[in-house]
């Protein structure tokens, strides 16, 4: 059975409320969207619960099958519930299970031996339940297994499975296990009991439930009864809706027969236990957690317990000098991700964790060598197996302290997936045993409501402002950070606030966590409603237009300019540091932009420098493969190269020319490449300009940024008004017509006048260079005008001539749009049907279009099409 059909099967025993057969199957992503946002359970999660399970079935199922003569079932667990549970084991399963055996072959079994043989080895199986099958991912058709009617519950075999890769099971116990599901059947129930106790299980119910994807028990068979009633009187009365009513009960049918099938196996064990279910999970934890006291005959000898000692003594040395020499520590950091591991030191870890699978769970040190380990390996950037170590260490931890740092990994672990719900949860769990050494800031002055988000310097929350609850802030937590008064090392963000308030966020206080030791600084802002930073525009608009960039660009570059004009510099300009909030809901309103982090470049050290070093995104989480991305905002001086010098004014320019050319276009912006920017080619020739590598080939500062913005917006107004306009002179020679597309020659009076002939040649021999031309028009580009084209060129409001001004409000008059028009007789290429000798013109005094001998003389006006 694949790894896939065990968590489905795991999944689908969770649920108390049956799925409404037809909805579920065809709730697709309504039901994805319910599930995925309340049952937020990880992989690793659902893995321990599995395991735990197993052990406290197997622990169970070995106090029900014990002699009682043996007698250590009574002196240590010596309750009701014992009892009763020994008693239903007896009576459903263990005496069947013999009485079958009897009926086929009693030969050389021997019920005492059998007894006293099953309980030793469940009780020795549920030593391994750490060593049992792992899940490593979750994945939507796990989840759809919630509400869906697939698999059945038969899993003790693949159980069986699992315990023979640990040690060999005796075919008289298997058999048993597998008599009327029992393994699968109790370690189903324990499970659910484990993740029963976790409100997300009960929210995730109750949200399908509104949704009408699921029904209570009681109301299905309510639903049932009614829809029978409904139908019953719909046949008396011969309603319409006799059919519809049918299928209705046909489905409630469905639903309840499903729901049967499916928790049939499972229910009846329950039931069995019915007296004392809910102190059934208790139980079997304690009965676990005394495992090592029971005494019977497999008591560890002193050679035991001296050898798990060494064992756990030899993985503590070989981690700790791991430790040493990688810079890690069991509290696990944000850099650590960016290790640089070499074969030797991966190897060790390997060793490392083969050696600490043979490590006895109850080993007193196991705690202390699973939050080790977990730090290790998630240095790997394998964060699913660290998690499952320091959810084992979570387990395991026999004080406080080692509660808190795994709760504080856990933390860490789930930054890094960019999961912050869950994040957050293990940080106020650590907060909750030791505040003092997990604060990342004064969380009694700035209570904690949500975490933003994490980079290279830090990580944000949204908190409340206790002395004005209804007020908002932003915290900014720093990994790490100089040692100095805040006054000193805030001293540039405080700056900023001065002179350059419009484009950066109020800040509202500073100060360390640990203000004693000075350690983990925090900045603390205004918090802007409704406003989303760069990369968030992009996923819910998409890439900004030209006028909405340019919006942007001109406030980020007035910012820049007074930063650099006190001499301070951001050094981390990138989409996501740039706050954009619109007047109205509208994507087409004014928009203002904040600029965060402004200053902050010399609080803390960033750990884009440690990607600089790894100069790889292979193997990163998706909290380290943002930090990388955002070396593409970073110029080459602070990359390393130091050919190009120390970070500077052009260094910003450089971020931004990469930041705007990412909100123009939404493409990851390696290089500026133009043809993301055809569209807007003085768009493209600022941000390539801005982004060169040599520093001295970047625009000088940011006040001739704002210049040459300003030039753009120029030329961005005066194409949109040109926009609307009838003519309009490309500054090449040519004149366009807007309403034909059509391109006039400006100078409507470079030939003269010519018969219709020579017309006709003069114009095919018309080229660049010619007639005031720059436009790289070749020979026989040009042509006269056709008679229609003539017709749609006249606007008959007007007289001498009847051609209207390039804005289309007024006649036309010299130096507007065409140069040298006179309101006479204009040849056309046109010549009259079936007379040759003949050829139409128009006269511009009147608009008349007519045909004339083509001997006449009249003026010449070359046009072409768009090329």
């Amino acid at each position: 059975m694949p790894s896939s059909t065990l968590t489905q099967i795991l999944l689908g025993s969770l649920l108390d409320s049956p799925a409404v057969v037809e909805l579920a199957s065809k709730a697709g992503e309504k039901a994805f969207t319910i599930i995925k946002e309340h049952f937020t359970y990880s992989a690793a999660q659902i893995t321990t619960a599995y395991q735990d399970g197993f052990g406290y079935a197997l622990m169970a199922i070995s106090v029900g099958v014990a002699d009682e003569k043996l007698g250590f079932s009574q002196k240590i667990f010596n309750a009701k519930i014992t009892r009763e549970f020994a008693e239903q084991i007896e009576h459903h399963y263990l005496q069947p299970f013999v009485n079958q055996i009897d009926k086929v072959s009693n030969a050389g079994f021997v019920l005492s031996d059998f007894r006293q043989q099953s309980a030793k080895s469940l009780k020795r199986f549920a030593k391994h339940k750490d060593q049992i099958f792992q899940i490593d991912d979750i994945t939507e058709d796990d989840l759809a297994a919630l509400i869906s009617y697939r698999d059945s519950f038969a899993i003790t075999d693949l159980v069986l499975a699992q315990i023979q890769h640990i040690e060999p099971v005796d075919d008289s116990l298997a058999a048993f296990l597998r008599y009327d599901g029992l393994l699968g059947d109790a370690l189903l129930f324990f499970f659910r009991e484990s993740i029963r106790t976790d409100d997300r299980l009960e929210k995730t119910q109750a949200a399908l439930q509104r949704e009408g994807l699921c029904i209570e028990v009681r109301n299905l068979q309510i639903a049932l009864k009614q829809a029978e009633e409904n139908l019953t009187q719909a046949i008396a009365q011969k309603s319409p809706d006799l059919g519809q009513l049918a299928l209705q009960l046909q489905n409630w049918q469905q639903t309840e027969i499903a729901w049967q099938t499916r928790h049939e196996e499972l229910i009846r064990f329950t039931q069995r236990f019915d007296n004392q279910l809910g102190k059934m999970l208790a139980w079997a934890k304690t009965v676990y957690a005394t495992l090592e006291e029971i005494q019977e005959d497999v008591k560890e000898t002193k050679a035991d317990v001296k050898e798990t000692k060494g064992l756990a003594e030899e993985i503590l040395q070989k981690l700790t000098e791991l430790m040493a020499r990688q810079d890690l520590s069991p509290q696990i950091k944000p850099r650590d991700e960016f290790t640089q591991h070499n074969s030797t030191s991966l190897k060790w870890i390997r060793e490392a964790v083969s050696l600490f699978k043979q490590l006895p769970t109850q080993t007193p040190e196991y705690s202390r060598v699973s939050l080790m380990m977990g730090s290790a390996v998630s240095s790997t950037g394998d964060l699913a197996q660290a998690e499952r170590l320091f959810l084992q260490a979570l387990e395991k931890a026999k004080n406080p302290d080692d509660k808190a740092l795994a709760y504080f990994n856990l933390f860490q672990l789930q930054l890094r997936r960019k999961a912050y719900v869950e994040a957050l949860n293990h940080l106020q769990a650590a907060l909750a045993i030791n505040p003092q050494k997990y604060a990342l800031h004064d969380t009694h002055k700035y209570p904690i409501e949500q975490l933003l988000g994490a980079g290279g310097m830090g990580c944000v929350f949204l908190c409340q402002r206790r002395l004005k609850k209804t007020q908002h802030v932003v915290v900014k937590c720093f990994w790490e950070t100089r040692q100095e008064s805040p006054e000193e090392i805030f001293k540039e963000p405080l700056l900023m606030s001065e002179i350059a308030g419009d484009f950066v966020p109020e800040p509202l206080d500073y100060g360390y966590a640990d203000n004693v030791q000075q350690k983990r600084a925090y900045f603390v802002t205004e918090y802007l409603a409704g406003a989303i930073d760069g990369e968030s525009w992009l996923e819910q608009y998409g890439a900004m237009d030209l006028e909405r960039g340019l919006q942007v660009g001109l406030q980020i570059a007035k910012g820049l300019q007074l930063a650099h004009d006190a001499g301070i510099y951001h050094l981390d300009l990138k989409p996501a540091n740039i706050l954009l909030k619109t007047a109205s809901v509208s994507k087409t309103a004014e928009v203002s932009v904040k600029i965060i982090d402004f200053g902050l470049s010399q609080v803390a050290h960033s750990l884009r420098q440690e990607a600089v070093v790894q100069q790889s995104r292979s193997g990163l989480s998706r909290f380290g493969q943002a930090i990388f991305d955002t070396l593409d905002y970073a110029p080459p001086e602070q990359r390393g190269y130091t050919d190009y010098g120390e970070p500077s004014v052009k260094s910003d320019i450089f971020a931004f020319g990469k930041t705007l050319y990412r909100l123009l276009t939404k493409e990851r912006p390696i290089e500026v490449e133009p043809e993301a920017l055809e569209h807007a080619p003085d768009w493209f020739k600022l941000l390539y300009s801005c982004t060169r590598a040599d520093p001295a080939k970047r625009p000088e500062s940011a006040e001739q940024l704002v210049r040459r913005l300003r030039e753009i917006e120029a030329k961005q107004e005066r194409q949109a008004k040109l926009a609307n306009y009838r003519y309009i002179d490309n500054g090449d020679g040519t004149v366009t017509d807007n309403r034909t597309g059509l391109i006039w020659l400006k100078n409507a009076n470079c030939f003269g006048k010519h018969n219709w002939e020579s017309a006709m040649q003069r114009v095919a021999q018309l080229a660049d260079g010619q007639c005031g031309l720059s436009d790289g028009s070749k020979p026989n580009d040009w042509r006269l005008p056709t008679k229609e084209e003539w017709k749609s060129m006249i606007d008959r409001k007007y007289r001498s001539p009847v051609l209207s001004n390039a804005a289309g409000t007024d006649q036309w008059k010299e130096g507007d749009a065409f140069s040298r028009l006179y309101a006479s007789f204009y040849w056309s290429s046109s010549t009259r049907e079936f007379v040759t000798n003949f050829a139409w013109f128009v006269l511009l005094s009147n608009g008349c279009v007519n045909f004339v001998v083509k001997s006449n003389a009249y003026y010449v006006w070359p046009v072409r099409s768009r090329q």
